[in-house]
């Protein structure tokens, strides 16, 4: 897996997490360099919400991948989020194969 790292895009400085969230909306590229990803800025309680409605209306699963697509939520948000509901009971995990 690879590991996500934040550059600040004119300093090419590495930033941390809090920098993007007051950004706003930053920009993911995939592997294949092919679909880009516009972040949406949205706080923490309504990303909850909306992450839950998606696994919600998913019961037989959802990669984070996907959920991070699908919604344009920001990956360590969307990771930060997941375990608190994991922590929570609200999901689990499990390794995909």
């Amino acid at each position: 897996m690879k590991t996500i790292q934040r550059f600040h895009s004119k300093t090419k400085k590495h930033v941390s997490r809090s920098h993007n969230r007051r950004v706003g909306i930053r920009k993911m590229t995939s592997n294949s360099h092919k679909n880009e990803i516009n972040f949406r800025s949205i706080d923490k309680a309504d990303a909850k919400k909306e992450i839950q409605n998606y696994i919600n209306k998913h019961p037989e699963g959802s990669l984070t991948s996907k959920i991070i697509e699908t919604l344009r939520i920001d990956p360590l948000l969307t990771s930060d989020i997941l375990e608190e509901m994991k922590q929570e009971g609200l999901t689990f995990s499990k390794p995909v194969e």
